[in-house]
């Protein structure tokens, strides 16, 4: 299928999220053509052509409707509400069914998303707030890359925080790498702050050089597969504290996909000293294990843009809609 992906730049997991989805899709033989409007970061664009991914900075798709128009393609995915009233106006334009992913809770606006022909969301929490028919919601979770040839035999007493900071953030993540340092761990942040008993990285593009070293990972969302994916095991800290991913928790922290919403703990002191007496250093071979195998099962990339493809294919084999036909590439 030849399918077109919109989205707007910005330093977080969203991006990356497509970045990925972009590459597996042309892996599978899809033909992708990105427009990632207001993209300014040079690793990224350099990432995208090394991956042969052809893509557009612009901000304004529409203006560039008669090139659009040439290259044929079956279906528009969008995944930000920036760029969502331009996919809809292309749905349109060039007749093709148009697929939307929420990446994020309180989306607005809705009345564009409900225009949609279909519309993805990232977790059971998100589709159960979405005010949508049965039949147009879809729920694919992030999937992550798995990496090969990863040792869990022996790492160091080694935490990565993968995540940027906000002032809801800081004090949880503050108080929680004192407690650690405190008990003999090395600390590096991957993100938008600093501590002074830390080493800062600032934002990194490729997280796994770190957490393949590391045995523990601290954050939401996509940080928390990633580094389950490499071996580490995860710990829920964000806006609200869930704490460790066990085979225990996991089930319900996934369903808020790892946000910290399932308990919603106070990232206090006394809870995160609690929350980490459940992971002495005894049991983190086996959590380390259970994190590993738990991502290569559910969280693959390629596992995710299947589902996807699934999606699509359903959209373009519609017969009521203006563009469709079966598509058998």
């Amino acid at each position: 299928m030849r399918i077109l992906i919109l989205t707007r730049f910005y330093l977080n997991g969203q991006t990356t999220h497509v970045l990925e989805l972009s590459h597996a899709l042309r892996k599978k033989g899809h033909a992708v053509f990105l427009i990632i409007s207001r993209l300014d970061h040079p690793g990224y664009a350099q990432w995208l052509k090394e991956k042969g991914i052809p893509f557009s900075r612009t901000h304004q798709p529409l203006a560039f409707l008669e090139m659009l128009q040439t290259m044929n393609f079956d279906l528009i995915h969008n995944h930000s509400s920036h760029t969502l009233d331009a996919g809809l106006q292309l749905s349109k334009r060039l007749r093709v069914p148009i697929a939307a992913t929420c990446h994020y809770l309180d989306f607005e606006p809705l009345e564009l998303l409900q225009r949609a022909d279909a519309v993805v969301a990232i977790s059971s929490e998100m589709a159960a707030q979405l005010p949508l028919v049965p039949e147009k919601l879809h729920i694919v979770e992030n999937g992550v890359p798995i990496p090969h040839n990863i040792d869990l035999a022996w790492r160091p007493k080694h935490a990565v925080f993968l995540s940027r900071s906000s002032p809801d953030r800081a004090a949880g993540y503050h108080t929680l790498i004192d407690i650690l340092v405190e008990d003999g761990w090395q600390v590096t942040i991957a993100g938008n702050w600093r501590h002074p008993k830390a080493r800062s990285l600032g934002w990194v593009q490729d997280p796994y050089p770190l957490l393949k070293n590391a045995r523990m990972v601290v954050g939401t969302g996509r940080a928390i597969r990633e580094g389950m994916a490499a071996g580490c095991v995860g710990f829920v800290l964000g806006d609200y504290l869930d704490g460790p991913v066990t085979p225990e928790s996991v089930s319900s922290l996934r369903n808020t996909n790892f946000s910290g919403r399932s308990r919603r703990l106070t990232p206090s002191a006394d809870n995160l000293t609690r929350e980490l007496a459940q992971i002495q250093d005894s049991s983190f071979p086996s959590l380390m294990r259970f994190s590993r195998t738990y991502a290569r099962q559910y969280f693959s990339v390629d596992s995710m843009a299947a589902a996807l493809i699934e999606i699509y294919r359903e959209l373009v084999e519609k017969e009521n809609h203006p563009a469709c036909q079966i598509i058998n590439e």
